[in-house]
């Protein structure tokens, strides 16, 4: 579940205007992202996965470094 806490919102002059923020319940890294795939049930290998975690971050420096963006349904990326 997702948790959040209201703070206030500075952005307007209104009292009382608040805005939820969302707060960090725990951080995964690659390890446990591979971990939780596992858990859910795959014909894939540890290593299938990790090679293809790694292609995908290789690939995506790659396009950065050609000045290129990347849009997926998971995460877009580029530079401002």
């Amino acid at each position: 579940m997702v948790e959040y806490s209201l703070t206030e919102n500075t952005l307007t002059s209104a009292k009382g205007d608040f805005r939820a923020q969302i707060n960090d319940v725990r951080s995964y890294d690659k390890e446990a992202l591979i971990n939780r795939i596992l858990q859910r049930g795959t014909m894939l290998t540890r290593t299938d996965i990790m090679a293809v975690i790694n292609a995908v971050e290789e690939t995506v420096v790659d396009i950065h470094k050609e000045g290129g963006t990347v849009t997926l349904p998971l995460f877009s990326t580029g530079f401002s």
